[in-house]
C-alpha cells in the first residue's frame, strides 16, 4: 500500500510538520490508535480544542472509540461503543448524513439525549462531528471536536479537521488492507495444509521446496523438517530426465 504525500498550501509550516509526522508513524507500522491519538493531540496544538475518533465497523452498525488524548475519561467511557444511529450524538448523525454536524448548544439538543449528563460533567457545551471516507466512499468514522462554550468551527478550525480527516483515512484504511492481507494468508495456509491433495510450493531458483502441507508428509514419509530446503530430485522424487522435464515445461508455456 502505497502512501500519498499530502500538498501544503493553504497551511503552516508546524502543521506540516505535524503531518509527516503523523505520515511517518503509519508507514512504520505504528498502532492505529497512536496514529489517531496523534492526529487528536496536533488538533489541540492548533486549535486549543480536545477532539476524538470514533470509528465504524464494518457493518456500518456500531462506533468505537478509537483515540482522543486529552478527552475526559467520563465522556470517552459513556462513548466508548454505541449504534450508529441518526440520534445519537453528532457523530451518528454526521455517520448517516456522510456530511459534516455542528451542534452549538449540546445541552439543548436532542441528539445528546442520552448524553446530556455526562456532557454537562465534561464539561462539553458544542461538538461537531466530520464523518471520513473510504476510497470507495465507504465511512470510516468521524472526527469530533469539543468545546467548553457555545460555537460554530471557524474556517481554520473547518481545514484543520479537513486535513486531519484526509490523514485518519489513510491510517484506517492501511490498517483494514493489513487486516485484509492476514486474513487472506490465513485462509490460504489452511486450505494449503488441509487440502487433500499432495501440495508443495518450491523456490523458482532452485526447486527447493519453501511449504509443503499434511498430505504430502503423510504420502512421502518426509517430515517437514526434513522436505523444507530439498529438492524433488534430492528426496528421491524424481529422476534426473523427470526433473528436467519439469524444468523445461514451465519455461515453454510462460513464453518462447
Amino acid at each position: 500500500m502505497t502512501l500519498p504525500t499530502i500538498d501544503d498550501t493553504s497551511q503552516g509550516t508546524p502543521l506540516l510538520l505535524g503531518e509527516r509526522r503523523v505520515l511517518e508513524l503509519i508507514a512504520t507500522g505504528a498502532r492505529l490508535n497512536d496514529v489517531l491519538d496523534a492526529l487528536c493531540r496536533r488538533i489541540f496544538e492548533e486549535s486549543g480544542l480536545l477532539s476524538c475518533v470514533y470509528l465504524l465497523d464494518r457493518d456500518g452498525k456500531q462506533m468505537t472509540f478509537a483515540a482522543g488524548a486529552g478527552v475526559p475519561d467520563a465522556w470517552r467511557e459513556a462513548t466508548r461503543s454505541f449504534a450508529a444511529m441518526p440520534t445519537n450524538g453528532c457523530c451518528g448523525a454526521a455517520v448517516n448524513l456522510r456530511e459534516p454536524v455542528i451542534v452549538a448548544d449540546v445541552p439543548a439538543s436532542p441528539l445528546f439525549t442520552s448524553w446530556r449528563e455526562v456532557a454537562r460533567a465534561a464539561h462539553i457545551t458544542s461538538a461537531w462531528s466530520t464523518p471520513f471516507f473510504s476510497k470507495d466512499g465507504d465511512v470510516l468514522g468521524t472526527f469530533a471536536m469539543f468545546s467548553h462554550e457555545p460555537r460554530h468551527p471557524d474556517e481554520a478550525q473547518r481545514r484543520l479537521v479537513d486535513r486531519a480527516t484526509r490523514l485518519g483515512s489513510i491510517a484506517v484504511e492501511r490498517q483494514r488492507w493489513e487486516e485484509d492481507l492476514r486474513e487472506s494468508e490465513r485462509r490460504f495456509s489452511k486450505a494449503f495444509y488441509s487440502s487433500p491433495g499432495c501440495l508443495s510450493i518450491s523456490r523458482v531458483a532452485d526447486g527447493r521446496f519453501l511449504y509443503v502441507n499434511d498430505r504430502f508428509v503423510t504420502l512421502l514419509g518426509y517430515s517437514r523438517a526434513e522436505a523444507v530446503g530439498q529438492t524433488a530430485l534430492g528426496l528421491g522424487l524424481a529422476d534426473s530426465a523427470q526433473r528436467a522435464q519439469l524444468w523445461r515445461s514451465p519455461r515453454r508455456a510462460s513464453g518462447p
